[in-house]
């Protein structure tokens, strides 16, 4: 009988250094291709401030009914709920576990690190800081037309009115109180998720975006992915400008 318990007990040993190393493993990799997110978050502080769509009540469907919306129920396009989800996982992959999910209007410019999810019609704080930081920059509405300079760029739709295509905008620069921000939206809600996915997985270390982070420089990052249904295909950035 002790053999055997013996043997268990190494066997559950044997077992948990695995899992252990395994998740020190995965944690050293994230950590370094996700060296330039730590930098941002170094105060391991993150206030994320959510879009919403100001809508207080809706129809219901088979019904007619008017239902009444609480505030704290947030209304937003699912590309923008699902690029929220991707944040708030691969921030605690890299064990930072303070983070903030807040309102527009209970964002702090103060917070170590801002990340800012949708785009100015959503999402206020996104509108302010870009203003502020990039007057440049403009997002057309009702058309949904980016310019920037004598940059234009301008979704294609296809017969039946779906996009085909998105740009996701990752622009990185401070507060008014001095503070770090990240701003991820795009053209339309499926270019935030692009532009999530662009800050996730694609600067690489040694890159000009990542080298711009560690140097403290203003600058936004251009994506681009085709869009097939509610799905986006790989992710690519196309431009960076200061």
């Amino acid at each position: 009988m002790a053999v055997v318990a013996t043997g268990v007990i190494s066997s559950l040993i044997a077992v948990g250094l695995t899992v252990l190393v395994s998740r020190l493993y995965e944690q050293t990799r994230l950590r370094r291709q996700l060296g330039h997110l730590l930098k941002l978050a170094a105060q391991r502080q993150v206030q994320l401030v959510v879009p919403g769509f100001e809508l207080r009540e809706f129809s219901v469907q088979g019904s007619g009914a008017i239902a009444r919306i609480p505030p704290n129920v947030r209304v937003m396009p699912m590309a923008e709920g699902a690029a929220i989800a991707d944040l708030v996982r691969t921030l605690r992959g890299l064990g930072i576990d303070d983070i903030a999910l807040v309102t527009q209007d209970a964002f702090r410019a103060d917070a170590p690190l801002t990340i800012s999810v949708g785009g100015p019609s959503v999402n206020s704080v996104t509108r302010a800081i870009l203003s502020q930081r990039f007057p440049q920059f403009t997002l057309h509405y009702p058309e949904h037309r980016v310019t920037y300079g004598s940059t234009s760029l301008d979704p294609e739709l296809d017969s039946d009115g779906n996009l085909t295509e998105d740009y996701g905008f990752v622009a990185i620069t401070t507060t008014a109180a001095g503070e770090r921000a990240v701003l991820l939206y795009g053209i339309w809600a499926h270019g935030t998720r692009i532009a999530t996915t662009a800050l996730l997985r694609c600067i690489s270390r040694g890159s000009d975006a990542s080298d711009a982070i560690y140097r403290r420089d203003s600058f936004i990052l251009v994506a681009h992915a085709e869009v097939d249904g509610l799905e986006q295909a790989e992710t690519q950035i196309v431009g960076m400008w200061p």
